[in-house]
């Protein structure tokens, strides 16, 4: 059965959910589905490595509302609403919480199956509130991660039989083999590396004092920042010494993460919320040791025995000595990343993810 399938996101720079939709519609596009991705925000420019030039290299039609702010909030719904009134999917599949309220207004008007996927487990209160008002009207939300599931029922309230759980998934072969990075320069120092973007939700500017010890008591460990956002001017000041030691480095955002990775040896991700974080996967697909909270998405990661890679939330300290016992023992990092990339590559593949979608549509359809 192929099926007509139009996916709404907020936008489609770099990013985690952005990657994710990407390989998702251009897998479903390449199994004989017609997908088309609607960005509710511009599409970023041409020269961009984003998740909306990956799009276009697969073939998958790309459309954009073009707004850009909360005040565009009706124009958006009414140039959605004519836009699915001219694709006429089979369903609509929203990611990220705007695209999320917009969707929900438009398919109940045009009575279009609406697909939710949540992504994190929203910790704001008001977006929770509008969540419970879209879910309602919703045929099916798809959680991320057993946490988001048990998070969505509990919060949501969402009923057992509407929600399912599909987990993220990776390109193993974009993280195998690669040529680390040689900028900056990593010459015999350990790296320490974190990729993501550079807002509270990553708990960065709580973890300075930790890793300032680390550096000072480790000096041939050096931390690499890779990512752009609110804080990193912050993050710039707060490590002001240090990167005048050329011990702490913030890249901004890069189009060769595989490459830095490949070049890493400690990936950390002081998270105080998530979903299923696609950083860890790539980290972990590239065969890295991590420490990371213990945060939704984080243990289902690591599996049964995560060991010291997975830290009760926020107790910085076990944090700490985690990243610690890993910079002390290169047989330990090397042992742990090696069961890392085991397990992504056999529990999260993308074949398996495109499939359990393909069911799930073929379930809301019958």
């Amino acid at each position: 059965m192929r099926y007509r399938i139009a996916f709404v996101i907020t936008e489609l720079e770099k990013g985690g959910a952005e990657n994710n939709l990407a390989r998702l519609a251009i897998g479903l596009h390449r199994e004989g589905h017609e997908v088309t991705v609607i960005s509710v925000a511009s599409l970023p420019g041409s020269q961009c490595n984003s998740a909306a030039s990956q799009l276009q290299a697969g073939g998958v039609t790309l459309e954009s509302l073009n707004c850009n702010s909360i005040r565009q909030y009706f124009s958006a719904r009414t140039q959605l609403r004519r836009l699915l009134d001219k694709l006429n999917p089979d369903m609509v599949h929203s990611y990220l919480f705007h695209a999320h309220v917009l969707a929900s207004h438009a398919c109940r008007k045009d009575e279009i199956p609406h697909i939710v996927g949540l992504r994190v487990a929203e910790p704001r209160l008001l977006r929770q509130v509008a969540l419970k008002t879209v879910i309602r009207h919703a045929a099916q939300v798809i959680a991320v991660s057993h946490d988001v599931k048990d998070w969505a029922r509990l919060r949501l309230s969402v009923h057992t039989q509407n929600l399912t759980h599909i987990a993220n998934s990776v390109e193993i072969d974009q993280f195998t083999n690669v040529t680390p990075s040689k900028s900056p320069s990593k010459g015999n120092a350990t790296w320490i590396t974190f990729v993501g973007r550079l807002h509270e939700q990553k708990g960065l500017l709580q973890a300075v004092p930790l890793m300032k010890q680390i550096l000072a008591d480790a000096p041939n460990a050096k931390l690499l920042l890779v990512g752009d956002g609110p804080l990193e001017t912050k993050l710039r000041s707060s490590f002001s010494a240090e990167i005048s030691r050329d011990q702490v480095f913030l890249t901004g955002r890069r189009d060769d993460v595989p490459n830095i990775l490949a070049a890493t040896d400690i990936f950390i991700l002081p998270s105080l919320w998530e979903g299923m974080p696609n950083a860890l996967m790539e980290a972990m697909a590239t065969g890295l040791p991590v420490v990371a909270f213990d945060v939704q998405g984080v243990p289902e990661l690591l599996g049964k025995t995560p060991g010291i890679q997975c830290v009760a939330a926020n107790d910085y300290e076990d944090f700490k000595v985690a990243i610690e016992t890993l910079l002390s023992d290169s047989h330990l990092r090397s042992q742990l990343g090696i069961e890392n990339r085991d397990r992504i590559h056999d529990s999260f593949s993308l074949k398996a993810h495109i499939e359990t979608h393909e069911l799930t549509y073929a379930r809301i359809l019958k």
